[in-house]
């Protein structure tokens, strides 16, 4: 894998045939914007910013996928924040482009029960959480997600329980504790399990 920073807000990365297979992404079809694919970019994003300290945290951005005539592929990505917001809404309401946007989501549950659901029915457990508890015993999980075209990767949460704003203040004072920092997904439903 190579990676070329074309400027501040502009990254080539360019992939093998095989890592193309590794990663699960096929240029040779327009539908890339699989949960797999996105769970790839994510992978190869991080390595990026290790790698030549291109960081996407909290923006939003444009990846282009380009096939190579020898089986390689390009990942042209571009920070959507550093445009003007007229050919940011040029790029949005194009045919055929995702945007995909890091964001930190505050979610909350009634019940032990509900928030297990919710976990259970996330497609990634490998997701690092914070969890938190109220003293009227709710529970509130706060994580970065991965939204694309406006959706969240873990909409399914809300089937449980509310999406918030942020933590509630009070969560974080006097009415509340954290009782899981930095964990897995799949680390706070063991330890929640009903």
């Amino acid at each position: 894998m190579k990676f070329l920073n074309i400027s501040d807000t502009k990254l080539k990365v360019t992939l093998s045939a095989s890592e193309c297979l590794e990663y699960g992404i096929d240029a040779s079809t327009e539908d890339n914007a699989t949960p797999s694919v996105r769970a790839a970019l994510r992978e190869i994003l991080a390595l990026a910013e290790v790698e030549c300290g291109f960081s996407v945290a909290g923006e939003k951005i444009l990846v282009q996928l380009c096939p190579l005539p020898s089986g390689e592929c390009e990942l042209l990505v571009t920070k959507l924040t550093a445009l003007s917001r007229r050919y940011k809404d040029a790029i949005s309401s194009s045919e055929g482009v995702s945007v995909l946007e890091n964001s930190r989501a505050t979610y909350r549950f009634d019940t032990a029960e509900n928030l297990c659901s919710a976990i259970r029915s996330a497609t990634r457990s490998d997701t690092i959480a914070d969890l938190y508890r109220d003293d009227l015993g709710r529970y509130y999980l706060c994580l970065d997600e991965t939204v694309t075209d406006g959706i969240s990767e873990f909409e399914v949460f809300i089937e449980f329980g509310d999406r918030l704003s942020a933590l509630p203040l009070a969560v974080l004072s006097e009415y509340g504790q954290r009782i899981a920092k930095d964990t897995t997904l799949a680390a706070i439903i063991c330890e929640y399990t009903l």
